[in-house]
């Protein structure tokens, strides 16, 4: 999952290696807070290591994602398109005009997950028009 020897050096600064495991260091606590395992927010940090600095703004998102259906295993696959997205901006207008066409939770927290760069575009210009 680490594109690249400067990742692995950035990841590196907040991963701990115990017995060959990945510990998440005291920094990704609130990671664990909106229900990632300890191995999810290893995979989370080695992919998008700046969202730890980035709390107050990403754990809205995950605990709405979390809400919304969105379990951890689906958001480790979704976390690097999904940590550019702003949660009033795009993500929850999108869910309300997904809703709105008739899909359920279920099938928007799936949608949110194979389709995570859909959440950052426009929904005026690229999506209501289509």
């Amino acid at each position: 999952l680490v594109s690249s020897w400067t990742d692995a050096k950035l990841a590196s600064r907040f991963i701990e290696l115990d017995d060959a495991r990945a510990t998440p260091v005291p920094d990704s606590q609130w990671l664990k807070d909106v229900g990632l395992e300890d191995s999810q927010v290893a995979e989370v940090i080695a992919q998008c290591p700046n969202l730890l600095d980035r709390e107050d703004t990403e754990k809205p998102k995950l605990q709405w994602l979390k809400v919304l259906g969105v379990d951890g295993s689906q958001i480790v696959r979704a976390i690097v398109e999904l940590a550019t997205v702003g949660l009033e901006e795009h993500l929850k207008p999108k869910v309300k005009w997904l809703k709105a066409l008739g899909m359920t939770d279920s099938r928007v927290a799936t949608f949110i997950v194979q389709q995570p760069r859909i959440m950052g575009s426009s929904l005026e210009s690229d999506l209501q028009s289509k």
